[in-house]
């Protein structure tokens, strides 16, 4: 077994030796799969809709974008078409105009479009906005019924209702009902633009100034607010049985290949300075920024945590890792077989020492039953002669001793004998 384990590990290091030797280890990279249709991602943001409030208000939040892909944001300055859309992988569709007829807006055509962008493995952020009652602000609002007109293609989308805005007087920041200060209470807190992004923190608190979307949606309710929260429409009053747990983000993968987020709350994305602030921007607030982060992540479908990753390794790490694998799997093998081969000599010995006590015990059994058999048959007669004999033998003078005794004594001369000799 020695001899064998010699000549099997001797050529199986020669060839892990060569795999190691051909690793480039200054390139070990894993090349993570992305929903990406090219190398980089295309983001393309809309403006050809009539939208006031656009890029010009997201300068940092598109920068962001660009600075984490190597990217540029390209803006659609045209309507949709068949071809302006192809390749593309993200489209950011604000809201438009709120004064303008819906359906001129959003045509037909427009839906075939999204439809097929979808279909093809696109995704897309419609961004909405609350009624502004300011005057400076007003043309910034949301028209939800052609934001509705765009998600009507699949996406189980849908904002609540016509110019509308959330108010709450118990959770609220900067002196405004209608800045709603947010936290994770009321998020969903499994979705990967809560939870976060390798290397990212979880979003935990948010400030938002909102519209509503419908809850009756089949989409995933992302961000809620409280239950003290209700509704007021665009002539200031309060909408009757309003005041419940809205939705201010919501997510899909409904009505295609791609993904889709509804947003009620694109200002908080903005530039914009906050009312009654100097200086504070929307975007910097809280966890505004990191969540639209996590959003144009979720929707490049960038993989949400570490355990998750699917990697491609490259191919000399594979045979690296393949290599070293079944080599511990070898040596493993060659000394689970030494030790079950110990173990089974251990047990055979035990056996044939067992085997040979017994084999001796019997013999000693044997024995002492043919013992007892003979001497069961030895009639009394024999026995009692037996007896005499060995009286006889014990009374008889042993001549043979006594004749050796005699020859060892010196032999005596009589008196005559010696006068006789001196003469």
């Amino acid at each position: 077994m020695k001899r064998l384990q010699k000549n099997t590990l001797i050529p199986l290091l020669l060839v892990v030796a060569t795999l190691v030797m051909q690793l480039n280890f200054g390139s070990m990279k894993f090349i993570p799969t992305t929903g990406f249709k090219h190398e980089k991602p295309i983001v393309i943001f809309d403006v050809a809709h009539q939208q006031y409030f656009n890029h010009t208000h997201m300068q940092e939040a598109l920068q962001m974008v660009e600075d984490q892909y190597g990217i540029d944001v390209y803006l659609n300055k045209e309507n949709f078409t068949l071809t302006n859309l192809r390749g593309a992988d993200l489209l950011i569709l604000p809201s438009p105009y709120f004064q303008l007829p819906a359906s001129e807006i959003v045509t037909p055509f427009d839906q075939q479009v999204l439809i097929e962008f979808l279909g093809d493995g696109g995704s897309i952020l419609f961004l909405s906005n609350p009624f502004f009652f300011e005057k400076n602000m007003r043309n910034f609002s949301g028209h939800n019924t052609a934001m509705d007109r765009f998600m009507n293609i699949g996406t189980a989308l849908a904002f609540s209702g016509a110019q509308n805005v959330l108010m709450d007087d118990f959770n609220y920041q900067y002196n405004d009902e209608r800045f709603l200060s947010l936290n994770s209470t009321y998020f969903q807190t499994d979705h990967a633009i809560i939870t976060g992004f390798p290397e990212d923190e979880p979003v935990e608190e948010l400030l938002a100034y909102s519209t509503g979307i419908g809850r009756e949606i089949p989409g995933e309710l992302v961000v809620n607010t409280p239950s003290t929260t209700y509704k007021l429409d665009s002539e200031g009053t309060v909408e009757q049985g309003s005041v419940y747990n809205h939705t201010i983000i919501a997510s899909s993968t409904s009505g295609g290949n791609g993904r889709t987020i509804a947003c009620g709350s694109a200002i908080m994305f903005s530039d914009l300075v906050i009312p009654s602030t100097n200086s504070t921007r929307w975007i910097d607030v809280k966890d505004n920024k990191q969540l639209f982060k996590n959003m144009v992540s979720w929707l490049l479908f960038e993989t949400p945590v570490p355990e998750e990753v699917n990697y491609i390794p490259d191919f000399s790490l594979f045979a690296f890792a393949t290599s070293v694998l079944f080599l511990l799997t070898f040596v493993i093998g060659i000394i689970l077989y030494t030790v079950g081969r110990e173990v089974k000599r251990v047990e055979v010995s035990e056996k044939l020492i067992k085997m040979r006590e017994q084999r001796a015990q019997k013999e000693k059994i044997d024995k002492e039953i043919q013992e007892a058999l003979y001497a069961e048959d030895v009639p009394e007669e024999d026995k009692d002669e037996e007896k005499e004999e060995e009286e006889i033998a014990d009374d008889e003078i042993d001549m043979d001793a006594i004749s050796e005794e005699v020859r060892k004594k010196s032999k005596t001369r009589s008196r005559s004998e010696r006068r006789q000799r001196r003469k």
